[in-house]
């Protein structure tokens, strides 16, 4: 790594106090990039001219991928960067504080609705890895994924491992994140066959929610409707074995008199009483006689029935059946009442999310309003759910200069990225965002 020393440059322009430790902890990333992405705005200015010519010998690069440089740029200028620069900058200075393991994982970005595809066939991941995020292991065994140069981060680092595979992690400002395993292997644009990961974001249709009365109707319907969906699925399961019961083939006499409680009752009765115990009327009668005793002692009481008594227990069990086919009918007709119920209620819903009814929804959306949309996927053998005791940090396994080909690639022409200047500060609260100005 090159020979600078990134800390007290670093805290100034954090706003950390010089004094204040800072172990190589969850807490002390959680508090890093937090104040990294209040102090220091995600922007492209780069492209659009402002850059340090005043050496004409040695041109500043639209995305300077050395730490001298950076350092110069982020530190010293109090300028911000893409993700190569501020994310390459803050594992730097990471490996600084002492954390064991720090990597710059690439990964190829969803054209979602930031870029405007969100409502077309075009809504889909780049065939190029055109960004990175860190990696994060502590010495308490901990991983986290940490991204300082994204337009909308998490505030927070989401933890990372196997367990944490679709789980939804909260950061401060409310954003619901999850990672969630890609579930068909996918192609990338060198025609390379990865096993990915995604990370996904809990999203707001833009269509639906165009104004803030729409946001709190949708939000509480689609508690609703989750309830209802729920209910229609377990009355729909109950159905269907009421219904699969009623087909069953009709008892025998003999099986329907056998499986009566007050028959096998008064078959152990008599055993008992053959062997001189003396029962109440109203007492337990312990088990004193085997199973296979009161089987035998059934099938002598159902010898000794007349033709008559044997008919009686035939009409049972055509009873029987009967009544589990009306129990079958009975369960079809809630069943189905909860499914109209509930295809009503998304009926309605779609409607009423509906400000501009001219407006397509985002294609995740389908009308409920919400949705888990795609933000970034990546091959997990570049980022394993497990840290192991060999694994390099970047600066000896993946270095700055790898992502020279990427950062030419968004900085080029045709870039949807220098389309327009942009410069992002993330509070806890808000999101300044300049763009075009």
């Amino acid at each position: 790594m090159d020979d600078v020393l990134l800390d007290s440059a670093y805290r100034l322009r954090l706003h950390i106090d010089q004094a204040d430790p800072l172990e190589a902890d969850g807490n002390t990333l959680r508090r890093l990039v937090e104040a990294h992405l209040r102090y220091i705005p995600f922007e492209n200015l780069s492209m659009h001219g402002c850059r340090d010519l005043s050496n004409n010998a040695c041109d500043e690069p639209v995305i300077p991928l050395n730490l001298p440089l950076l350092y110069n740029k982020v530190l010293e200028r109090n300028r911000g960067g893409c993700c190569f620069e501020l994310n390459g900058l803050l594992g730097h200075y990471l490996l600084e504080l002492g954390y064991p393991v720090v990597k710059l994982v690439p990964c190829w970005v969803y054209a979602g609705p930031e870029r405007g595809h969100a409502r077309s066939k075009k809504a889909k991941f780049r065939t190029r890895q055109t960004h990175a995020f860190l990696l994060v292991r502590t010495h308490d065994g901990q991983s986290y994924i940490a991204d300082v140069g994204l337009g909308e981060p998490p505030l927070h680092p989401l933890k990372y491992g196997k367990d944490m595979l679709d789980e939804e992690q909260i950061t401060p400002e409310g954003m619901r994140s999850r990672i969630v395993r890609e579930e068909r292997d996918w192609v990338d644009g060198d025609g390379r066959v990865r096993k990915c990961l995604l990370l996904e974001w809990w999203r707001d249709c833009r269509a639906c929610f165009q104004c803030g009365e729409r946001k709190q109707i949708n939000s509480t319907t689609t508690a609703e409707i989750k309830a209802l969906q729920t209910e229609a699925d377990k009355l729909r399961i109950q159905a269907d074995k009421a219904r699969k019961r009623s087909k069953t083939k009709l008892r025998s006499e003999f099986k329907v008199y056998s499986s009566c409680p007050s028959v096998r009752n008064d078959a152990e009765g008599r055993l008992l009483l053959q062997n001189d115990h003396t029962i109440e009327h109203d007492e337990h009668i312990p088990a004193k006689v085997s199973g296979a005793d009161i089987r035998r002692e059934i099938c002598d009481m159902w010898a000794s029935l007349s033709g008559d008594d044997r008919r009686k227990w035939k009409d049972k069990a055509a009873e029987e059946l009967e009544a589990l086919k009306k129990e079958a009918d009975k369960c079809e007709v809630i069943a189905a009442r909860a499914e109209e119920d509930l295809t009503e209620a998304l009926s309605l819903a779609k409607e009423s999310y509906r400000c501009d009814d001219s407006t397509e929804c985002d294609e995740l959306c389908d009308g409920k309003g919400e949705y888990w949309e795609p933000r970034l996927q990546w091959d997990i053998a570049d980022a394993s759910l497990v840290a192991s005791g060999n694994e390099l940090s970047f600066v000896k396994d993946r270095p700055l200069e790898y992502f020279a080909n990427a950062a030419d690639i968004i900085a080029g022409p045709g870039s949807s990225f220098v389309t327009e200047d942009c410069c992002l500060y993330s509070y806890r609260n808000r999101k300044d965002y300049c763009n075009g100005q």
